[in-house]
């Protein structure tokens, strides 16, 4: 230290000597040693040792230099001023090590906030930023973090709404309308004042009430086609609510008129089977009274129908799963032709034998049998006697199955069955097989996403008569027979097959299908091959792949009426000119996407797109 900076320090003018102050000097050191020692913290001992120290060296500098002349003021002054230092010192010291503790606090939670926002974890990041603020308000980095964070919240809250609407987008494609508000109103509660979201969310309500409108009267038009006369009625009296103004409405009602007398008629004609079916009440099992009481509820339900069929239904014996026994097998070894197994709601285990006679009947929609889809069919109907029944049942595969051959879900193989108001799912191979000179009735079921055809028919005698039923989403063809399978089709639906709709490859066999439809299936509507005869009658033929009717193959006969084929791809109608086309009076082909009618068609001339068929499962 210099001698000017001691000088400084003391107060002294240049040339001045402490010889006359050592007292005052003395108690100077004394008391930075006293508030040295009595330092309640390290830092503030610290301190007060710097200062002391520089006390000191200032006072040994100034002790070496001897001046001619010594002034009292000065050194006075000098000590006065040392005094305020070291009081300031005291004062504010702790202060300043306290502020300067908190500004390096506040730093050291820099990198958690960084690594907070960048794992998009918003809510930590600003957090840990609002408590760096808390230490340092002046924080420019923390400043910025929490900006960065509130455009991220916003960046991640648009693209949550966008991805969100995306599904909405889809689920109004399906028209799953319900599940399209509920997300819809997902959507809103993320941005509740958003004025587009409002808007969309109004167009979609809009949209959803003309789609029901066209559904309604889409299916007012299948119901007419398919002559299920209480859909037309129904349809048209909610048409008529739903959309007063409605361009068809007045075509509809006065259908619904004609549709009500005909209802009218079969309510007539049920009361008469009706009375037919008493007059063979007798206390006694009768099969015959059975079966005229459901053709009279087929026909036009009634509660004296209902009550007569549920009375003469227990005077056979019926044994209840599980009341009074565990399982479906233990009941089915119970009984006898004519004899009823009745299957309360539940799942139940498959893989068994129905005898010939037996009604099982479950729940519809409650009662499901099952059973994996590499251990063999969930039913078997197999003998002769009388039709097996199986009412109301979900009858399913679990599970996947690759092998080359499948087992179908329902196999009916040398016998005869009945299906009513079944559904047959999910199987490795076919939904139902019939084979073997079997006869199956399929009437009010579902037939659905089968690994192979939805119903398939085959072997000499082998026969399907299906009613009022729908074969959708097969990974094949929605009703194939062939090798002599035989069918007859009335009123119902094959839709969205990976195939065609129906294939009818049965040489010599007549195979009818009437007033159904068959849309949007992946390859052609219909096909009749390899010589079968094909009667199609009144049907609807729409948007499928490929094509909608295609015929090929010498001997193969086709009569084609009242029949509608509209909006499919590559051609309407297509007939090969080996075809023998008996009839072709009243078809109506339109909007197909190439020709709507292709007769003679020259196959040697002509690259067709190939037909798949499903392999037989045996």
């Amino acid at each position: 230290m210099s001698y000017e900076e001691a000088v400084r320090v003391l107060g002294l003018k240049r040339g001045e000597t402490v010889d006359n102050y050592e007292r005052a000097f003395e108690e100077v050191r004394k008391h930075m040693q006293r508030l040295r020692d009595e330092a309640n913290t390290p830092e503030k001992r610290v301190n007060y040792e710097l200062e002391l120290t520089r006390f000191e060296e200032a006072l040994q500098v100034a002790q070496n230099f001897r001046p001619k002349k010594k002034k009292v003021v000065p050194i006075l002054l000098s000590l006065l001023l040392i005094t305020a230092l070291v009081g300031a010192a005291f004062m504010f010291g702790p202060v300043f090590l306290e502020r300067q503790g908190k500004l390096k606090e506040a730093k050291s939670h820099l990198p958690a906030a960084k690594a907070a926002a960048k794992a998009r974890n918003w809510t930590e990041a600003e957090k840990v930023y609002q408590n760096i603020l808390a230490l340092d308000p002046k924080s420019k980095e923390a400043l910025a973090g929490l900006e960065q964070v509130e455009t991220g919240r916003q960046v991640e809250r648009d693209m949550q709404i966008e991805f969100s609407l995306a599904n909405v987008q889809s689920l109004k494609e399906l028209r799953r309308w319900d599940d399209a508000e509920s997300a819809m109103e997902k959507t809103l509660a993320m941005a509740p004042e958003d004025a587009q979201l409002q808007a969309f969310a109004t167009r979609m309500k809009d949209e959803r009430r003309l789609d029901e409108i066209s559904r309604l009267s889409d299916d007012i038009d299948v119901a007419l086609r398919e002559k299920n006369w209480q859909a037309v009625v129904d349809g048209t009296a909610k048409l008529a609510e739903t959309d007063p103004e409605h361009e068809r409405l007045t075509e509809f009602q006065a259908a619904a008129e004609e549709a009500q007398l005909v209802l009218d008629g079969f309510r007539a004609k049920a009361n008469a089977i009706y009375e037919q079916a008493l007059a063979l009440d007798t206390g006694e099992y009768s099969l015959e009274a059975l079966q005229l009481l459901r053709e009279a509820q087929r026909m036009a339900s009634s509660e004296k129908a209902a009550a007569l069929l549920e009375k003469m239904s227990a005077y056979v014996q019926t044994v209840a799963v599980p009341l009074d026994v565990k399982t479906i097998p233990e009941a089915l070894a119970k009984v006898r032709s004519g004899d009823k197994v009745l299957v309360a709601p539940g799942n139940y285990p498959g893989g068994f034998l129905i005898p010939p006679g037996v009604v099982l009947a479950g729940t519809k929609g409650k009662t499901t049998i099952s059973s994996p889809s590499e251990k063999g069919s969930v039913i078997v109907v197999e003998g002769e006697g009388a039709p097996a029944r199986l009412l109301g049942l979900t009858i399913r595969h679990q599970g996947v199955s690759n092998a080359e051959e499948r087992f179908p879900v329902a196999l009916v193989k040398g016998a005869q069955a009945v299906f009513e108001e079944c559904e047959i799912s999910y199987g490795s191979g076919h939904g139902i097989a019939v084979m073997e000179g079997a006869r199956c009735e399929i009437t009010a079921s579902e037939i659905k996403g089968c690994g192979w055809d939805g119903i398939a028919v085959f072997g000499k005698g082998s026969e399907a008569v299906v009613q009022d039923s729908q074969s959708l989403a097969n990974l094949h063809h929605g009703l194939d027979a062939w090798d002599g399978g035989k069918v007859w089709v009335q009123r119902s639906r094959f839709q969205d097959n990976g195939l065609t709709g129906v294939l009818l490859t049965s040489t010599d066999v007549e195979c009818r299908i009437e007033s159904s439809s068959i849309e949007r299936n992946r390859e052609v509507g219909l096909v009749a091959s390899t010589g079968v005869r094909a009667i199609v009658n009144g049907n609807l033929i729409s948007g499928n792949l490929l094509g909608g009717v295609f015929a090929q193959d010498k001997g193969t006969k086709l009569s084609l009426t009242a029949n509608t084929v509209e909006k499919n791809g590559e051609v309407g109608i297509a007939i090969a000119k080996e075809v023998l086309l008996e009839k072709d009076e009243d078809n109506s082909a339109k909007e197909n996407a190439g020709k709507q009618k292709w007769l003679n068609l020259d196959l040697t001339q002509v690259e067709p797109t190939k037909i798949l068929k499903a392999l037989p499962v045996e």
